[in-house]
């Protein structure tokens, strides 16, 4: 398993496919290499890219060092670009938007930035649901709560709140037994989902003058 140390020495999994300018994908909150996007995605920009994904720190096979920070998760992906060579086209998805936003910020090394659902809802909702729902997501964790806070979190972003509280307790073993059989319609839709997003975010990063071939 390719992995490389954060700044803290959390250990983060990651693997590299395909030739081209290195670009970073970044997972949203419940996501890690082996249940979610981002490896359809990486297949489908291989040809144009050298693609880097990585499970978040407390995921997959990345350890975990408390107590969380998002300054962490900022050092855990200047990690990854610094093992890509130092500069890296990044793409983020919720809150791995977030974190990308965070890094460009932080200081040099991403050369390009691409963004899905980033999730910032202040402007939307004039503040006050996102405080209330913030507030409770602490309070539930400081309660070491996980499970409910998952449960939370998945019914604000519009799981219904029967499948959100029967799918809270069971971690990350609901991510392999939900992860969709490639003949399932369900799972053909996913794969055009995965070329409708490469080539959305090819187009992106060759508007600005990145990336050279196609499949």
């Amino acid at each position: 398993m390719p992995a490389v140390n954060s700044a803290d020495g959390t250990t983060i999994a990651y693997e590299r496919t395909g030739s081209g300018p290195a670009l970073v994908l970044v997972d949203g909150a419940m996501c890690y290499r082996g249940a979610g996007p981002m490896r359809p995605l990486a297949a489908h920009l291989r040809d144009a890219f050298t693609v880097h994904t990585y499970d978040r720190r407390g995921r997959g096979e990345s350890s975990d060092t408390m107590p969380y920070a998002a300054a962490r998760e900022v050092e855990d992906l200047q990690a990854v670009i610094a093992q890509a060579g130092g500069e890296a086209c990044v793409y983020g998805i919720s809150s791995g938007a977030a974190l990308a936003l965070l890094t460009a910020a932080a200081g040099p090394g991403i050369t390009k930035l691409a963004l899905y659902e980033p999730p910032y809802l202040a402007e939307v909702d004039g503040d006050t649901g996102t405080k209330a729902y913030t507030e409770r997501l602490h309070e539930l964790l400081d309660a070491g709560r996980a499970g409910d806070a998952v449960a939370l979190f998945m019914t604000n972003v519009g799981v219904p709140a029967g499948a959100a509280a029967g799918g809270s307790g069971r971690g990350r073993r609901a991510a392999h037994r939900g992860a969709p059989d490639s003949r399932r319609p369900d799972a053909r839709r996913g794969a055009r989902s995965a070329r409708t997003r490469a080539d959305r975010v090819l187009r992106l990063m060759r508007s600005a003058g990145t990336g050279s071939r196609r499949r």
